[in-house]
């Protein structure tokens, strides 16, 4: 999560010097309401451990992907109707942050390029 707050940091800020403080903030605001979510799902599904606790861990995965669902929703639409924002930066930098939650984790595990 660390990771993706630093990078998320660093988006905004080439975005606030790019263009204004506003699109910075839809920039900042599609980020989290990206990256929230994620982090909800993975404290919820990482919280069991032991290979005896298999189907725990299974029905944790789909009612973690149900919150986080459900936590986008909620927060795209809050946004959305409260926040003034341009949109197409916002929903840019929420897709960035997705792509962000694929991506991170390959670049920080050096195993992965063995």
């Amino acid at each position: 999560m660390l990771s993706q707050l630093v990078a998320a940091a660093g988006v905004t800020a080439i975005v606030w010097l790019a263009m204004d403080g506003r699109s910075a903030k839809s920039a900042l605001l599609g980020l989290l309401c990206g990256m929230l979510p994620h982090t909800i799902f993975a404290w919820y599904v990482f919280r069991f451990h032991g290979a005896d606790q298999v189907q725990i861990i299974l029905k944790s995965i789909y009612r973690g992907e149900a919150i986080k669902f459900l936590f986008i929703v909620l927060l795209v639409t809050a946004v959305l109707k409260t926040v003034a924002i341009v949109p197409w930066i916002f929903f840019t930098a929420f897709c960035v942050a997705l792509l962000l939650q694929v991506v991170l984790p390959l670049l920080i595990n050096n195993d992965n390029w063995e």
